[in-house]
């Protein structure tokens, strides 16, 4: 992950034009479902909320409404980290997982947090970042946007604690640590 990359904004989006942003990124194993449950539903309580996506064009046929939804594809980089720096949320629900960049990239973001407890979820997030809803749970995802839109104060904790979080998996830790490893593995099969 490039933590020197990806960084939080220099100022905070809340305080600087108060629009709500739901940012959903990429297509592989997303519950477009769970998408589709929440854009009427958020908009009928905050229909000044932005909801954008960032995939494949050809994914725009999963939205059950794509005129609701800003979709981007083909991208620059520093368009995405745009993205993820105005972002009021990272909103992205799973069907599965294992990593998820999209995760890691909204983490050093300082973007909170809302997805599926799936896979591997757990290993690299947790409630101090993130809420983690059951899958299918739908109505509980609605919920957790809402907790998160009204409560400016969790957010700015969230975000703190997400920064932190994605500062564990920097290029400079995690290759240190395959470094070890494998200079553990070395020694092992070398010296047995």
């Amino acid at each position: 992950m490039d933590t020197n990359f990806f960084v939080p904004a220099p100022n905070n989006p809340d305080s600087s034009d108060n629009k709500i942003r739901l940012l959903f990124v990429g297509q592989h194993m997303r519950d477009f479902d769970a998408l589709n449950y929440i854009i009427p539903r958020i908009k009928s309580v905050y229909p000044n909320c932005e909801i954008q996506a960032v995939f494949r064009k050809e994914y725009a046929k999963y939205l059950d409404k794509p005129s609701q939804v800003s979709i981007y594809n083909r991208i620059s980089n520093e368009k995405l980290l745009s993205l993820y720096q105005k972002a009021t949320l990272l909103f992205l629900p799973l069907i599965d997982s294992t990593a998820c960049n999209s995760i890691l990239e909204a983490l050093a973001a300082g973007v909170p947090i809302i997805t599926t407890d799936v896979g591997g979820n757990y290993g690299y997030i947790d409630d101090s970042c993130s809420i983690q809803v059951a899958p299918h749970q739908y109505g509980d995802l609605l919920e957790a946007v809402i907790v998160l839109i009204k409560n400016q104060e969790l957010r700015h904790t969230m975000k703190f604690h997400a920064r932190r979080k994605a500062l564990n998996f920097s290029w400079e830790k995690i290759s240190h640590s395959i470094q070890t490893f494998y200079q553990n593995l070395f020694q092992k099969h070398v010296f047995s």
